[in-house]
């Protein structure tokens, strides 16, 4: 499953470390606008893997995506 989330804006110098398959080490994301519990339901989404959904933030002409097997860690 895909899913696709309108957001505020976002950020590649702040937010979350994001781990995973092609990511070399780890890279920053900051979504803003997203529901509070974000992060929690990811986990969730992780726990069912390989089922699951991945998430395809867009703003404006801008997208960035999360796939299920990214891991986020809070700041």
């Amino acid at each position: 499953t895909t899913v696709i989330v309108q957001a505020a804006g976002f950020a590649f110098d702040r937010g979350w470390r994001l781990r995973g398959p092609g990511i070399e080490d780890e890279t920053r994301l900051a979504v803003d606008g997203l529901v509070d519990g974000f992060v929690s339901e990811w986990h969730a989404n992780r726990r069912a893997f390989p089922r699951g959904a991945d998430v395809v933030f867009a703003n404006g002409s801008s997208i960035c995506a999360l796939p299920r097997s990214t891991r986020i860690e809070e700041e």
